[in-house]
């Protein structure tokens, strides 16, 4: 098994949009991050806290072109293998990734092994 050896991946849910939601915990993660993967609807004030990072738009909307969840996949792999901080940004706060639901509001952290053979280090 191949490790990513670089980054780490924290999910963090944006809260119901408005940026002065974001709790404390999350708005000090994002601050953290080298790059952002963010939902459509995200608030774009929370850029202030990550203004160096690279944001790289994934969301998802009805009725229109969106990111699909293998794309969304496939960058956290890419990135957390370049970045020490990756950060994937979600309104409803949880994503899909290699057959398990990750939740940002998880209270541990661990290593979830890609289909790729990848370990990616998952922090809450």
């Amino acid at each position: 098994m191949a490790n990513l050896g670089k980054g780490r991946v924290i999910f963090i849910g944006a809260g119901p949009g408005a940026a002065d939601l974001i709790t404390v915990r999350g708005a000090v993660r994002l601050a953290l991050a080298n790059v952002v993967l963010f939902d459509a609807l995200t608030d774009p004030a929370l850029r202030e806290f990550a203004p160096a990072a690279q944001w790289i738009d994934v969301g998802k909307r009805g009725f229109c072109d969106s990111t699909g969840q293998t794309t969304i996949n496939a960058l956290l792999v890419k990135h957390a293998s370049e970045v020490d901080v990756v950060v994937r940004l979600d309104l409803l706060g949880h994503d899909e990734y290699a057959g398990r639901t990750v939740a940002s509001h998880t209270d541990q952290a661990f290593d979830l092994v890609a289909p790729e053979g990848h370990t990616l280090r998952i922090d809450d």
